[in-house]
C-alpha cells in the first residue's frame, strides 16, 4: 500500500461536506435545438398524434429520413459543479431505420459520451407478433455527466449518428432534463424512474415520474408499497460496458419513514454471477437522502460487461423509499471490519469516493461528541478488549490524525484533494475513534475502516 497524505492538502482548511439533495436546473422542449439538414429530413413543431403517447410539451421534432444524424443545443448559465443530462425521444411506426445513437456533452472537463443502443430504443420483440415493445413508446437516452468550471458557464449537447451506411428514419424529438449533481464526480449517474433501469413491479405499486424538486432528473420513483422490489439492468441492452480499473456504485434514495426494510444492492461482473451486499434496514437513516454504502469493485478484463440492481424479494411488505439514483465512479472507498458500539449505536464509518481536484468527505455515524479520524497506510487488526473497549478493533496504525466535532450525533470531516496526476493509484486507510464516556471505561470506541483508492 502507499499513503500520500501531504498531497492530499489535509492541512487545508476544512469544508462544509455537500448535503445529498440534488436540484433539477431544466425540463425544455427539444424543439430549441438544431440538426443537421431540413426538410425533408427533418418536419420541425410538429404536434404529436393523439393515438400516440403525449409530448412533454406542445410540439416535437420529428426526423423524417437522414444519413447523418446531428442534433444540437447548447444549455447556458449553468453556476460551477457536475451536472446530468437525459433526452426523451421516441422510434415510432416501426423498427426501420433504428439505429444505435450516442448522447455526448461537451464542456469544461472535455467530451463524455453515453450510448443509447438501437435494441434498447425498440425493446423486446414479441415471438408471435414480432412487434417490438418500445415501437411508438417515449424512451430516454442514457444520462452523461459534464463538469461547469465559470461562474455561468455552458455546455453543449448533442444526439447524432454519422454513420452515412445507416439511414436513420422516424424518430420524435420531445424533451431534455438536466440537473445538477451534489456528489460531484461520476461516470455514470442514471435515474431510477426514467427507463434505463427499471423496475418489476409497475401501476399501483409505484409512482413513476414522482415530481422531487430535490431530484437531479425533477422525478423520482415513489415506492408506494410492494412485497417483491428489485430494480435493475436486466436485459442484453441495458448492460454497461466497462474497461480495466477500479470502480465504485451507489443507489441514492430518500429512505422510508415507513415500512422499511433491509435492500441488496448486487453486481454481476463479465457474467460470472451475482454477488450482493445488505443494506440493513437498522443502518439506514429514516427519512432522509442516503446513498447504499459503497460496493467497490475491480474490472480486469477490456470491454467487461457489467450489470446492477437493487432489491429484496423477501415477503416482508416494504413501502415509502423514493428512488432517486444509480451512481457509478472510479475509484474505491470500501468497508471493511466491523464498528463497535457508542452509547448511540454502532459508529458506522462511510464516506465519498476520493477524487481528483474533488472534495472528499469522511462521516462517522452515531457520535455523542467527536471523532478522532485515523490515516494509516497499513492495515492490521487488534483486539481492543484488553483495553477496556470490548468488541472494538484497531484496523490501522495512524500516521495521522484529524478531529471533528459532532452535530446531530454524525461526525464529518471533508478537504479537497490535489489535482496532482501523481496521486492516481494512492491508497490508505481511515477509521474513526469516537469519545463517549457513557461507552465504556475509557470513553472510546472505534469504526469499521475504510480502504481509499484514487483511480479517476
Amino acid at each position: 500500500m502507499n499513503l500520500r497524505i501531504t498531497a492530499l492538502t489535509l492541512t487545508a482548511a476544512l469544508i462544509a461536506p455537500t448535503a445529498l439533495t440534488a436540484q433539477m436546473t431544466q425540463h425544455a422542449s427539444l424543439t430549441t435545438w438544431s440538426h443537421s439538414g431540413g426538410s425533408p429530413a427533418w418536419t420541425d413543431n410538429v404536434t404529436m398524434p393523439t393515438t400516440l403517447p403525449a409530448a412533454d410539451f406542445k410540439t416535437v421534432d420529428q426526423l423524417n429520413s437522414t444519413t447523418v444524424l446531428s442534433y444540437t443545443g447548447q444549455i447556458s448559465g449553468l453556476k460551477a459543479g457536475w451536472y446530468v443530462v437525459a433526452a426523451r425521444i421516441m422510434k415510432f411506426k416501426d423498427e426501420k431505420g433504428a439505429a444505435d445513437l450516442s448522447i455526448e456533452a461537451i464542456a469544461a472537463n472535455g467530451v463524455t459520451k453515453r450510448f443509447l443502443p438501437a435494441a434498447h430504443s425498440l425493446g423486446p420483440q414479441n415471438a408471435t407478433t414480432k412487434v417490438y415493445a418500445r415501437i411508438n413508446k417515449w424512451v430516454w437516452t442514457p444520462a452523461v455527466t459534464f463538469q461547469v468550471k465559470a461562474s455561468s458557464g455552458s455546455a453543449i449537447i448533442r444526439i447524432q449518428n454519422a454513420d452515412t451506411k445507416i439511414t436513420k428514419q422516424n424518430y420524435y424529438f420531445d424533451s431534455f432534463r438536466i440537473g445538477k449533481i451534489p456528489e460531484g464526480k461520476a461516470l455514470i449517474y442514471e435515474s431510477l424512474t426514467l427507463n434505463t433501469f427499471r423496475s418489476t413491479w409497475a401501476g399501483t405499486y409505484h409512482t413513476r415520474m414522482n415530481p422531487q424538486p430535490l431530484s437531479a432528473f425533477g422525478v423520482d420513483n415513489k415506492l408506494v408499497g410492494v412485497w417483491w422490489l428489485a430494480f435493475g439492468r436486466f436485459g442484453e441492452a441495458d448492460k454497461i460496458v466497462l474497461q480495466p480499473g477500479n470502480y465504485s456504485f451507489n443507489f441514492k434514495m430518500l429512505v422510508s419513514s415507513g415500512t422499511k426494510s433491509d435492500l441488496f444492492y448486487r453486481i454481476n461482473i463479465g457474467g460470472a454471477g451475482w454477488v450482493k451486499r445488505t443494506w440493513l434496514a437498522t443502518d439506514q437513516p429514516t427519512g432522509k437522502w442516503a446513498l447504499t454504502p459503497n460496493y467497490s469493485f475491480q474490472v480486469t478484463a477490456k470491454d467487461t460487461e457489467v450489470k446492477f440492481n437493487l432489491e429484496n424479494t423477501s415477503s416482508a411488505y416494504k413501502s415509502g423509499y423514493e428512488f432517486d439514483a444509480f451512481i457509478l465512479r472510479k475509484g474505491a472507498y470500501d468497508s471493511e471490519g466491523t464498528a463497535c458500539s457508542s452509547s448511540l449505536g454502532k459508529v458506522t464509518m462511510n464516506g465519498n469516493i476520493p477524487q481528483l481536484a474533488e472534495p472528499f468527505t469522511m462521516e462517522v455515524a452515531n457520535c455523542p461528541t467527536a471523532a478522532i479520524f485515523f490515516f494509516g497506510a497499513q492495515s492490521t487488526k487488534i483486539d481492543l478488549t484488553p483495553a477496556g473497549m470490548p468488541g472494538c478493533t484497531l484496523y490501522t496504525l495512524p500516521i495521522l490524525s484529524l478531529a471533528a466535532v459532532a452535530q446531530n450525533n454524525v461526525a464529518t470531516l471533508t478537504f479537497p484533494v490535489s489535482n496532482q496526476t501523481s496521486l492516481l493509484g494512492a491508497t490508505w486507510i481511515n477509521q474513526a475513534l469516537v469519545l463517549d464516556t457513557k461507552a465504556n471505561k475509557p470513553g472510546l470506541v472505534t469504526s469499521n475502516a475504510m480502504k481509499a483508492l484514487i483511480a479517476n
